[in-house]
């Protein structure tokens, strides 16, 4: 067997083997590009979902400090009434 068989039969075989890599890199690289669109999908709709329940959060301590008000006047004329020191005033 001649030498140059044997090493265009190892540049075929090398040829064929780079291009079967440069597919699987080719899948790879699709699939990261979906695994990032969908990651960057996810985090969109995340940080909404944050922004949102800051909202719900934020109206809720709101009227709880309403609640709260409400309460201590209620309260004050009891407080009088029987001589108790007052709760500071926020």
């Amino acid at each position: 067997m001649d030498t140059n068989d044997v090493t265009t039969r190892v540049l075929v075989n090398l040829h064929g083997d780079i291009r079967a890599v440069n597919l699987r890199v080719d899948h790879l690289e699709a699939h990261i590009d979906t695994m990032d669109a969908n990651m960057t999908t996810g985090f969109d709709l995340l940080g909404k979902r944050i922004a949102e329940s800051e909202t719900r959060i934020g109206t809720a301590i709101l009227g709880l400090e309403g609640t709260l008000n409400d309460v201590q006047r209620m309260l004050r004329p009891l407080y009088e009434r029987f001589g108790i020191r007052k709760p500071p005033d926020h």
